[in-house]
């Protein structure tokens, strides 16, 4: 039989396991809904970020993400880059981008339980653009669940370049809806990474590659 010291153990450990979980589902989040027009640097005391309407980063104005933060969109929203993003991922502590629906990274932040999954055609994000004399550098990301798609229009990459100099390392692109990467015009170099679970890994319509 179970003494009442064993009892209270495991009365203690289930709380514990239950204060843990709570946490993971109310963690705080930082929303982000306003133009980022000044110098900014998201870290891991403000993750996980949501976005929650179209956020451009202004010309001349830095992004830097820093390792281990986790940024999710809200269905149909992405981030445009007319300055620069600088994304500082590690091997241990990588940056996630995808849908606020994906609870697998940073736990439930829309607070709707198992409700909503990413992925199909609308539970999407519509990833990230890199405009004319925009720069990036990313290292040691994840991009998930990117592609939102609606009648009659081709769904973005996760990571889009129309006339940017951008470079990706060491990532991941995964359950993007119709394609990881893709450059209409502009200079991409993609180094040591890997794209799986879509359509076509990498798209390019013209410039360097």
């Amino acid at each position: 039989s179970l003494t009442p010291s064993l009892v209270r153990r495991g009365i203690w450990l289930a709380f514990l396991f239950c204060l843990c979980g709570y946490s993971q589902v109310v963690s705080a989040a930082t929303d982000i809904s306003q133009p980022i027009t000044a110098d900014t640097t998201w870290s891991q005391a403000g993750s996980p970020y949501v976005v929650l309407s179209p956020i451009t980063v202004s010309t001349g104005v830095t992004l830097t993400i820093q390792e281990g933060v986790v940024v999710k969109f809200e269905d149909t929203q992405g981030l445009t880059v007319l300055g620069s993003l600088q994304v500082q991922g590690q091997t241990d502590l990588p940056v996630t981008f995808t849908s606020v629906h994906d609870d697998s990274v940073a736990g439930d932040t829309n607070q709707n339980g198992t409700s909503t999954q990413p992925g199909g055609e609308y539970y999407r994000w519509s990833g990230v653009t890199f405009s004319a004399g925009s720069t990036g550098d990313i290292s040691h990301s994840k991009f998930n669940f990117a592609g939102y798609q609606r009648t009659g229009v081709t769904p973005k990459p996760a990571v889009y370049n129309q006339g940017g100099t951008v470079t990706v390392r060491n990532s991941t692109f995964e359950n993007n809806w119709q394609f990881g990467a893709g450059q209409t015009t502009g200079s991409i170099t993609i180094i040591d990474t890997v794209f799986d679970l879509q359509n076509i890994g990498v798209a390019v319509k013209g410039g360097d590659v």
